[in-house]
């Protein structure tokens, strides 16, 4: 028993240690940051930056938000959008209360239905918007928006992110997903159809886009993808015949905070092959999927 309890105590220790280093880099992360201007004011808002997170990572997200409004081409919104139903009263932490008045808007929704608040209700709203998503977790550089409105000026009506990978491709379509980094980060040069979009790295969705319903359908979103929004908008833009580019530029670093919550990525590893077939269903793009993988 003396050893079991030995044991326990240091799995305890070792916990507690791993957490007091996560806060430690969540602090040297954030050191720098200070208050700003915050967005432009616009009755109806032509560049929208938009978020979500969950209340786990509700205490951390001020971070990123910070470094939103502090964009050297500032957004009209800076959008968290948040589910009713996961923060009863619509009770947030006070460093978002005060980063309301720094220009922070919050959209609550009656469900939460995932990272795919960050687009979904948005453009909902905001159909003729530019619609930047971000991730909860990174700290943003503060030419991030620049970087993508100025890429998104020269390929018109084309999705744009700064990061993505190079779809590897088998004889029956997508090779597993976590066998796609041996194909090398997405850059300028990678073809639209080879290219998915990873929403760490920022994604600038132009007016409209991805075209049609289908991409507004929450339920759907969250049958076929409920943890992999990347999966989602990116089948919903394949389908819409939207182009795709990736800069391969610099975008920022995470806050720190890596492990102390629930992220995507530890979920998606073991996930994401069966939401990609999923959305391949759901918007009927396997016969597209197969004329692009490798032949016999």
């Amino acid at each position: 028993r003396l050893r079991m309890d030995v044991g326990k105590l240091r799995a305890g220790l070792r916990q507690a240690s791993h957490a007091w280093r996560a806060r430690i880099r969540f602090l040297l992360a954030t050191r720098s940051l200070h208050a700003s201007s915050g967005p432009r004011t616009k009755s109806e808002p032509s560049l929208i930056i938009g978020l979500t997170t969950t209340p786990p990572r509700v205490g951390a997200v001020w971070a990123t938000i910070a470094t939103l409004l502090r964009q050297s081409v500032p957004a009209d919104a800076v959008i968290l959008t948040v589910g009713e139903n996961v923060f009863p009263g619509r009770r947030l932490p006070r460093s978002l209360r005060r980063l309301q008045t720094r220009g922070l808007q919050v959209m609550w929704v009656p469900e939460d239905y995932g990272p795919h608040l960050k687009l979904i209700p948005l453009r909902r709203s905001y159909p003729s918007a530019t619609i930047v998503t971000v991730d909860d977790d990174v700290l943003y550089r503060n030419d991030l928006v620049h970087t993508l409105t100025q890429a998104a000026a020269k390929h018109p009506g084309t999705i744009v992110g700064n990061r993505g990978w190079t779809i590897t491709w088998s004889t029956h379509g997508p090779a597993p997903y976590f066998s796609w980094p041996k194909s090398g980060k997405a850059g300028p040069r990678t073809g639209s159809d080879d290219l998915f979009l990873t929403g760490v790295g920022g994604v600038l969705y132009p007016p409209g886009e991805p075209r049609g319903d289908a991409i507004l359908d929450a339920d759907a979103a969250v049958r076929v993808a409920p943890t992999a929004d990347d999966v989602w908008f990116w089948a919903a833009s394949v389908a819409a015949g939207t182009p795709r580019f990736c800069t391969g530029a610099p975008y920022g670093q995470s806050n720190g905070l890596d492990g102390l919550s629930p992220a995507l990525l530890d979920t998606n590893r073991t996930e994401n092959d069966a939401q990609i077939a999923r959305a391949l269903r759901h918007f009927e793009l396997e016969e597209w999927a197969r004329a692009r993988g490798i032949p016999a």
